[in-house]
C-alpha cells in the first residue's frame, strides 16, 4: 500500500513552504524521505540536479520534535563543536570558539555558550537546533510540528527569524504545521492527503481562492482547515459588505509605507 503516491514537487532557494494536512497524510513521511531516511520504491529526490544520497553530510537537516532528542552535546559550546570538528579536525581552539559564537549569533541564541542545554527553554532549543544545521553547511531545513509545543510568543520570534534566514542565506525551509499562523509566511501552501498532493499554491490562493459548487468556499475551509484570525476577518468583512480586502504581506506593507512616507514628505 503506497503512502506517497506521485508526489511531484519543486522547491526553490529563499523559500518557505508549508506542509500541511490532518493526520495520517503523509507530511512526516515525506520529509523523512527529503532527509534520506526512508528508502523510495520508485522515484528520486535531487538537490540541484544531485540525488540526495550523493550530497556531502548535512546538506539537508531536519529539527525533530521534540528538539531535545537530537542534541548530542552537554553544553551549547558541546553540540556545536562537535559539528565544528567533524567539517575540520584540524580547527584550533581559537577558531573553534569564534564559529561557536558565530552560529550561535546567527540563530538568535543570545545565551552564553557554557551553558547547558537542560537549562535552555523551547524556543532556545530550536535556535540551538537551527545553529546546529546551519553551522553543518545545510542548504535545507526541515521542521516536524517543531513549534507546537511554543508559547505565541515564541513561535512568533521563530517565525520571523526563519523568515529572515530563508532570504539572507538562500535556504528552503519546509514546515510541517498544523498551525495556519505559519502558513502566513510561506511562499508556498502545499496540502496532502492520503500521500497525494491536492493542492500546491501560494498562500493568498490557499486563504482567498474560492471552490466548490458556489464557488464561495475558500481553498483552506473546503480542506478543513480555519484560517488564522487576521485572515477570518478579512473574510468575514468580504461577504458582509461585498469588499475584495486581504491583509497585505510584508513586502506590500513595506511598499506603502514607503508611499505613504513620500506623500507626508
Amino acid at each position: 500500500m503506497p503512502i506517497l503516491n506521485h508526489i511531484s514537487l519543486a522547491f526553490d532557494k529563499r523559500e518557505i513552504v508549508a506542509l500541511v494536512g490532518h493526520n495520517g497524510a503523509g507530511k512526516t513521511t515525506l520529509v523523512r524521505a527529503i532527509l534520506g531516511l526512508y528508502p523510495l520504491t520508485e522515484g528520486c529526490i535531487t538537490f540541484d540536479g544531485t540525488p540526495i544520497h550523493e550530497l556531502p553530510p548535512g546538506k539537508i537537516q531536519m529539527v525533530f520534535q521534540p528538539p531535545s532528542a537530537q542534541l548530542i552535546g552537554q553544553t551549547v559550546f558541546e553540540e556545536l563543536a562537535l559539528t565544528a570538528l567533524q567539517r575540520d579536525p584540524a580547527i584550533t581552539r581559537a577558531q573553534l570558539d569564534a564559529f561557536v559564537q558565530h552560529y550561535a549569533d546567527m540563530a538568535q541564541l543570545t545565551v552564553p555558550i557554557e551553558t547547558s542545554v537542560y537549562e535552555l527553554s523551547g524556543g532556545q532549543l530550536q535556535r540551538l537546533c537551527i545553529a546546529q544545521a546551519l553551522a553543518s553547511d545545510a542548504k535545507v531545513l526541515l521542521f516536524d510540528e517543531s513549534f507546537a509545543p511554543l508559547d505565541a510568543g515564541a513561535r512568533t520570534a521563530l517565525r520571523k527569524q526563519l523568515r529572515e534566514l530563508a532570504d539572507r542565506h538562500a535556504l528552503t525551509i519546509v514546515l510541517i504545521t498544523h498551525d495556519m499562523e505559519d502558513v502566513l509566511i510561506a511562499d508556498k501552501v502545499v496540502i496532502l492527503d492520503s500521500g497525494e498532493v491536492r493542492l500546491a499554491t501560494d498562500p493568498q490562493t490557499f486563504f482567498y481562492g474560492e471552490c466548490g459548487e458556489n464557488g464561495q468556499t475558500p481553498f483552506c475551509a473546503a480542506r478543513g482547515f480555519r484560517p488564522p484570525y487576521v485572515v477570518e476577518a478579512a473574510l468575514a468583512a468580504n461577504r458582509r459588505f461585498g469588499l475584495s480586502i486581504r491583509p497585505l504581506s510584508e513586502e506590500e506593507l513595506a511598499e506603502e509605507l514607503l508611499h505613504v512616507h513620500a506623500l507626508v514628505h
